[in-house]
């Protein structure tokens, strides 16, 4: 995974944002979203933790919202004021001491508040802090965030937790003890526990929030979770197509995470599945060189991985095909973008497109020889070690050989008759000795070569003239002895001169 050093600043300097330029592959002019953190953060190190405010800051900028936007200062002078009270409430519960049971009521009164001042309205899709903080609208993802920060600001020791469709927190109390917070309810303190309400009369009512989506939840860290934000809103970003936002908004998180484990995996997965997503849209409009290009300044950027291959794989074999049916494979062009390409396409796949532009060059340039050219052009290549190591490759060669052969023997028979053409015939079977094709067109020249003698043999016998056409069938016999027609005619004329 690719790494970075540039994290938050120190506590009262939140961070230094910087948009970055949009990334236009110096090898290739095509522009394409940048590949480049939309956001990067300058900080004191990467072993420091962040602070609540850093992490709603870094929040509110993977929700897009920056210090330049509207929405900005209020975000974080509601949060801050958030925060103030949760101090003052932590003041008070610990007025008496700080227990398991303080903790606990901390806990609690710190989601309670929440909902007493920010959060209003769940929906699923709504990640975005400065929603949340501005309008009350939340999902798990940003409404875990801020209870995140607010505990943290408080002392409590906190914890993310993610699950495959889920994101809440964890308190570990001061005696080991661990108490689930589901901040998308604001009975979840403890889910599972009965929560009393308030009375209505002489009825007393509880809540219960049941634990939900919580199968194969782990701990994560704080940036994989702040993170969490940059992902669905990215996510959404892709959905609509919006590649120039969704990818460095996907790449700002990469760099945002400064760990190895499987969360950071997925992280790096995400951006892989945007960026292949983008590939895509070109493969689909069969724009396949377009396609390498980007996932090629993909890799330069980030590093090639096994999601990255397969697509970059598919595009290269595409961009190959497509200039094999153009017959563009000779092209300046084609050669230095599959130059370029080359080198990090997968072993396996290397060699597949190796073999279909060796057998195609050798098409093309077979193609513009004579039938007598190409046949010796063609003998060469196919003892090649590339040849000789491919059946494709061989199997393509002989086929070509053959036409080849085919049409040689048929301009010999037109400029100089059968017999010369079944002797050209028999050395093509030679060469290739597996060709029923060649084989058939031997016997066709000696067959016609046949018939031409018995022509001329016929027309002299009938007329008399036995000597001359006895000279005229023996030549024959001499040039083509096998033949059953000539054979035949001698049987005859012997027997008509009483031999």
């Amino acid at each position: 995974m690719a790494k970075t050093n540039r994290i938050f600043s120190a506590l009262k300097k939140s961070f230094f944002l910087a948009s970055l330029a949009l990334c236009i592959s110096a090898a290739f002019p095509q522009s394409f979203p940048s590949l480049e953190p939309a956001f990067t953060f300058n900080s004191r190190g990467p072993d420091i933790s962040l602070s609540p405010r850093e992490m709603i800051t870094a929040g509110l900028t993977f929700s897009l919202c920056t210090p330049e936007s509207a929405g900005w200062k209020e975000s974080l002078s509601r949060y801050d004021a958030l925060e103030r009270k949760v101090l003052r409430s932590r003041d008070e519960i610990y007025s008496a001491g700080k227990t398991v049971e303080s903790e606990k009521a901390l806990g609690e009164k710190i989601l309670t508040l929440m909902y007493e001042d920010i959060l209003s309205r769940y929906e699923s899709g709504q990640t975005r802090l400065d929603t949340m903080l501005l309008n009350g609208t939340y999902n798990c993802v940003s409404s875990s965030v801020l209870y995140h920060a607010l505990a943290k600001a408080c002392g409590l020791t906190v914890t993310a937790q993610k699950a495959p469709e889920h994101a809440f927190c964890t308190l570990t109390l001061s005696d080991g003890t661990t108490v689930d917070v589901e901040t998308t309810n604001p009975f979840g303190f403890e889910p599972g526990a009965m929560h009393e309400l308030p009375s209505e009369g002489n009825e007393t009512r509880y809540a219960v929030v049941p634990r939900k989506l919580y199968t194969g939840r782990h701990s994560t860290s704080e940036r994989i979770h702040i993170g969490l934000v940059a992902g669905n809103i990215s996510a959404q970003l892709m959905d609509e197509k919006n590649y120039a936002q969704a990818v460095p908004l996907a790449a700002a998180r990469l760099a945002f995470i400064q760990e190895q484990s499987p969360d950071a995996d997925e992280v790096r997965t995400a951006l892989d599945t945007i960026c292949c997503n983008y590939s895509n849209e070109f493969q689909k409009n069969r724009e396949h060189s377009k396609a390498a290009q980007w996932l090629y300044a993909v890799t330069e950027r980030w590093g090639m991985t096994g999601h990255i291959q397969t697509y970059y794989d598919n595009a290269v074999r595409n961009t190959v095909i497509d200039a094999i049916n153009k017959k563009e494979i000779l092209s300046g062009r084609f050669k230095e973008q599959y130059e370029r390409f080359y080198p990090l396409v997968s072993a396996p796949v290397q060699k597949e497109i190796n073999s279909m532009l060796f057998t195609e060059s050798i098409i093309e340039a077979s193609q513009n020889m004579s039938a007598e050219n190409a046949i010796a052009y063609l003998r060469n290549s196919r003892e090649t070690k590339t040849a000789q190591g491919d059946k494709k490759i061989m199997a393509q060669i002989n086929s070509l050989l053959e036409y080849n052969w085919l049409t040689k023997i048929n301009d010999t028979i037109t400029s100089y008759g059968y017999l010369e053409g079944a002797r050209e015939a028999d050395e093509a079977v030679r060469d290739l000795p597996s060709s029923t094709n060649l084989k058939k067109l031997k016997q066709q020249c000696l067959q016609n070569h046949a018939i031409t003698v018995h022509n001329e043999f016929a027309g002299l016998a009938n007329e008399g003239k036995f000597s001359e056409a006895r000279k005229i069938l023996e030549a024959g016999l001499e040039q083509n002895p096998q033949s059953k027609i000539l054979l035949d005619d001698l049987k005859k004329l012997k027997k008509i001169l009483g031999e």
